[in-house]
């Protein structure tokens, strides 16, 4: 690897090579996370060691994220794997004693995007959580839930995720029992909805296992060959992997606010038994139900609600406006994930923004990214590769539902009259009902380079305004200009 130490976010990665496995090794601090990668090292004959803290100080010793490369694990027993470095990485817990939560999940995004772009392959994880610890609340619940957003927002590993308890040497007797309780209890209720989840392979993603030093397989190496077993398993799948996108697919994201119903309207483009449904958060629920970008593919060619014979990839977004997730993160997550289309594949795009129509006050998405960002007037033809359908009619009355739709549509005649269209999502048939006339707007666009955005963010901040990359950033940015305290508001 040619870069250098200066470029990375982290030294160990100007050592690494193209193909390395990376593994993340995430928990509370204290739980033991060095103490877990340095059993690895020592088991596999290499001399480096991460500093420990002693079991009585209460200062968390890992305070950013830091890797180490490990030499020959893959020797002789894998077949597709041999050969291959793997770097283990240390992060600090979620703890707030040394730079805030956001910070630290940003610091650890860096870091796997980074190894990404050089060509480094997400091996798994190791969730570390202490079994003696009083139930899952506090701090070992805070640091699960923010594993879970590093995990949602990157790409899905090749091996597997291994949720990890610990210290179990420690008990006998009525605390062992106790601890089987707990243990128990994270299995059926805490992680149950990462255990259970199974592919149509029969593949499983997630599992548990206790954390034992003292018996064969059972410690911190058993934990990491594991994982590297199920690397091996599935690499001839990433070997053999082709884009699974074609130049003649129509990319279609579909955004707006938490809660606003996106999963609902890609479930009712879905054909019924052609491809797995999108997660639908609880009714009430103010958490975002998505938190990583997540894709479906629809053939037209067979089906009978058009007789177009191109594929649809309708693409679900994390929600705007949510506690969870800033807004230019929503943005960076979709930009990253067109990392996924050959570099020199261009597609046609559009824009579907669902919008919750009981929301008393609209706000803004992403709201300073057209001053900030392009600077000038979005091209016409852009407005047409943008659609807008209004959400949960149900939840009032008729009259009501009618009269708010119509203020809407009056605040965004602008955005209506450049060639944008504000439809109702009433029943499951409008969503092809609105798709259809959608696609004619979009067939007749430009394509974009979807690949290349990502890297034109990264690599060119001047001059961004005729950039694929700004393009599309402005068809959400747009609504800045219409969302703020409920009132219209154009350029001057």
């Amino acid at each position: 690897m040619s870069a250098s130490t200066k470029a990375v976010p982290d030294p160990t990665l100007a050592g690494a090579k193209q193909g390395d496995i990376v593994i993340l090794i995430m928990g509370a601090s204290g739980v033991g996370k060095s103490s877990f990668i340095n059993d690895v090292l020592a088991k596999a004959n290499n001399e480096k060691r991460f500093t420990v803290a002693p079991s009585e100080d209460m200062t968390a010793c890992t305070v950013k994220v830091e890797s180490v490369i490990v030499n020959g694990l893959t020797s002789g027993r894998y077949d597709h794997i041999r050969g291959r470095n793997v770097i283990l990485v240390d992060t600090p817990g979620f703890d707030g004693t040394v730079q805030s939560d956001s910070d630290m999940r940003k610091e650890i995004d860096d870091w796997l995007k980074f190894s990404s772009r050089q060509g480094l392959l997400l091996g798994g994880y190791v969730f570390l959580h202490n079994i003696t610890g009083d139930r899952f609340s506090g701090a070992p619940s805070k640091n699960f839930d923010m594993f879970k957003l590093v995990r949602g927002a990157a790409k899905p590993p090749l091996g597997r995720t291994v949720l990890v308890t610990t210290r179990w040497e420690l008990g006998d007797g009525e605390a062992l029992k106790n601890w089987e309780a707990w243990e128990a209890e994270l299995r059926d209720k805490y992680w149950c909805s990462m255990l259970k989840v199974v592919d149509r392979d029969g593949w499983r993603g997630t599992t548990m296992q206790r954390l034992k030093y003292s018996e064969e397989g059972a410690g911190a190496l058993g934990i990491i060959n594991s994982i590297l077993s199920a690397v091996d398993e599935r690499m001839p799948m990433l070997l053999d992997l082709k884009s699974p996108f074609l130049e003649t697919d129509i990319v279609i994201l579909v955004t707006g606010n938490t809660g606003a119903g996106r999963s609902t309207f890609i479930n009712a483009l879905i054909p019924p038994n052609a491809s797995p449904k999108m997660k639908v958060g609880a009714n009430g629920s103010l958490s975002t139900c998505t938190h990583a970008v997540e894709y479906t593919i629809v053939d037209l060619k067979h089906g009978s609600t058009v007789s177009k014979e191109y594929r649809l990839v309708i693409v679900d977004t994390p929600g705007f406006n949510t506690p969870e997730i800033t807004d230019p993160e929503v943005v960076r997550r979709i930009l990253d994930w067109f990392y996924v289309f050959p570099k020199t594949q261009e597609n046609r795009c559009g824009v579907v923004y669902i919008h919750d129509l009981t929301e008393d006050r609209p706000r803004a998405i992403a709201e300073n990214d057209v001053n900030l960002v392009l600077g000038a007037p979005l091209s016409s033809a852009l407005y047409r590769q943008l659609a807008i359908a209004t959400t949960k009619w149900k939840l009032l009355e008729p009259d009501a539902a009618e009269a708010r739709f119509n203020i809407l549509k009056d605040r965004w005649g602008r955005v209506v009259s450049q060639g944008s269209e504000v439809s109702a999502f009433k029943e499951e048939g409008d969503a092809w009902t609105i798709m259809r006339r959608f696609l004619e707007a979009v067939e007749n666009s430009s394509p974009l380079a979807l690949g290349q955005m990502a890297t034109r963010a990264t690599t060119n901040k001047k001059n961004s305004a005729s950039m694929v990359l700004y393009r599309l950033l402005g068809i959400l940015g747009i609504f800045g200009e219409y969302f703020q305290e409920g009132r219209g508001r154009t350029k001057g």
